[in-house]
């Protein structure tokens, strides 16, 4: 009987079998599409806006090439913290894209919180279909660092807009058209074209009543549900005022953060907050607080040694959260060792 050929004998190498399927799909996709191996997939990148709260509560920034929302209900810091992320790549010489939606933009208070509103380009539109059209081009063209739409509720579709108001386009067309709209997004992420960029999108929160709260959501918000990577729940927890709180002005205001959706990052049960003085108070600088961010964190992990209401760590010492605070705040490179420390602990 004749031997069977050695070949035959031993199979091929699965992985080495794999290797040559994979490249032989490759060559057909071309520039369509790639099948690769994980160990080739690139590492999310982040871009950290100097919040605090926020880098710590998403991972460590949030991910460029991903949809991003703030949402919450009104007045609670979902602009502010798409304007500070702006004003945080602005300061990197990156190109900024806002979607001017229902509120319009306020260019004073977004001059104040560091924002360049002079190069930042604004999208208007007659509806959310020819808006969201034009980001998409600037996202396709990477030429944009960081697009906001504000807010997702006033994108309607140009159905939406030429329809009758007992038209039935509201609950036909909408969806569909969201998901394409959402795709197209996509497609150029997945085709690496916004390895350089920032998704946010507000969403203002709505009230539920009653059986029929699935029905009040917006079209846009069903669409959004399937494609935002990282979702961020803001609230108001405190109002800091100057003096009577009946009779004065409100000086700073707190605000928590709390993550119900990440696929860039391992979920963990936490809540962050962080401070913004509206106006200077005391050793308080104007604008976000990370110090008294920094400070409970540490505090929640550990990091300092407490001797009745003292406490020290770090080379400083403070008596009570304001002690400590304060000195966090004369001193950066103690700050900056705090902020490693903390950030080390929840990536761990």
């Amino acid at each position: 009987m004749k031997k069977k050929d050695t070949a035959d004998q031993i199979p091929m190498d699965p992985k080495a079998k794999v290797a040559l399927v994979m490249q032989k799909i490759n060559s057909s996709l071309k520039n369509s599409g790639r099948v690769y191996l994980g160990s080739e997939h690139k590492e999310i990148r982040r871009f950290k806006t100097g919040v605090l709260a926020l880098d710590i509560i998403v991972g460590g920034g949030l991910p460029y090439a991903c949809l991003n929302e703030f949402w919450g209900a009104e007045s609670t810091s979902k602009s502010l913290l798409a304007l500070l992320t702006v004003a945080a790549i602005q300061r990197t010489g990156g190109v900024a894209a806002w979607v001017v939606g229902e509120d319009g933009l306020n260019k004073e208070w977004a001059r104040k919180v560091g924002v360049d509103v002079d190069s930042l380009v604004l999208i208007e539109g007659e509806n959310g279909s020819i808006m969201l059209e034009t980001a998409t081009t600037l996202l396709e063209e990477n030429v944009v660092n960081v697009l906001v739409i504000d807010s997702i509720q006033s994108m309607d579709t140009q159905r939406e807009h030429e329809a009758d108001i007992s038209s039935e386009t509201f609950s036909a067309g909408a969806p569909q058209m969201w998901a394409r709209i959402m795709r197209r997004v996509y497609r150029a992420g997945n085709m690496s074209k916004l390895d350089n960029t920032v998704l946010i999108a507000i969403s203002q929160g709505r009230e539920k009543i009653g059986s029929y709260a699935k029905k009040l959501v917006p079209s846009q918000i069903h669409a959004l549900l399937h494609w935002k990577s990282v979702s961020i729940e803001c609230r108001e927890t405190e109002k800091h005022w100057e003096g009577d709180p009946y009779k004065s002005l409100v000086v700073a205001r707190t605000f928590s953060l709390r993550c119900e959706k990440n696929k860039t990052a391992a979920m963990k049960d936490m809540v962050t907050s962080y401070r913004f003085q509206f106006r200077p108070d005391e050793d308080i600088p104007f604008g976000v607080d990370n110090a008294s961010t920094a400070f409970s964190l540490g505090l929640y992990f550990g990091l300092f040694d407490k001797a009745g209401a003292w406490y020290s760590g770090f080379g400083i010492k403070g008596q009570g959260e304001d002690g400590y605070t304060y000195e966090l705040r004369r001193n950066a490179e103690v700050m900056g060792k705090l902020t490693e420390a903390v950030m080390e602990k929840v990536l761990t």
